[in-house]
């Protein structure tokens, strides 16, 4: 039988993840320990899944024309999914996702 063909369109996103201790207060410094990089967004991470899964994946996208799009359309190709991107001139959207030690997350866009 063969695999579902699926297309996802949306967006993408270059996300460095990690954990604070705790929230800073206004005007404090935390830490983020055990950052890694990652490509995000929604619907990134519904194609990455989908092809886990052993879907035939494409996904229709637009990403920026520097290190982190192209980091992005990496990952996403290694690990299966067939890429359809419209590069745009400037940089990639970049996320920092950090989570504290009860697990609350908070997403900042840069």
């Amino acid at each position: 039988m063969r695999p579902p063909r699926v297309v996802v369109v949306g967006h993408v996103e270059r996300v460095t993840f990690g954990r604070v201790v705790a929230w800073p207060a206004a005007g404090a410094i935390a830490f983020l320990e055990e950052p890694f990089e990652a490509v995000g967004g929604a619907s990134a991470v519904t194609a990455l899944e989908l092809a886990r899964l052993g879907a035939e994946v494409e996904l229709l996208t637009a990403v920026g024309d520097d290190g982190a799009g192209r980091a992005c359309v990496a990952e996403l190709e290694a690990a299966g999914v067939a890429v359809r991107a419209s590069r745009r001139p400037g940089p990639h959207t970049r996320v920092l996702a950090a989570s504290d030690a009860a697990g609350e997350r908070t997403i900042v866009v840069l």
